[in-house]
């Protein structure tokens, strides 16, 4: 099983994480493969798209899964996907995550 260093918002490690050999590219971001996770509220679409644009400027051969392949973390199935969000992480090969949640 795949595990996912995961960090607060304040840039704590969560509790009780596990930490994945995929560390590899995650310093570097060349050649990582970049899940981009959305709540779909407020004006994520656009922000994911300004980093995909700058990222895959600076960063050579990143590459990104869409937030369309995970679902409405905040919708009416939050609970059942952001349970099963490791599995989808790890099926779609994603090397790290940007959470994007509108508040």
């Amino acid at each position: 099983m795949t595990t996912f260093e995961v960090f607060s918002p304040e840039g704590r490690p969560a509790p009780k994480v596990r930490v994945t050999d995929r560390r590899r590219v995650a310093s570097s971001l060349v050649e990582a493969k970049v899940a981009e996770v959305w709540d779909y509220r407020f004006r994520g679409d656009e922000v994911f798209s300004a980093l995909r644009d700058s990222l895959g400027r600076s960063r050579p051969g990143i590459g990104f899964v869409g937030y369309d392949n995970f679902g409405d973390i905040h919708g009416t199935e939050a609970n059942a996907l952001v349970e099963a969000l490791p599995g989808r992480l790890d099926a779609t090969g994603a090397d790290v995550a940007v959470v994007g949640v509108g508040a």
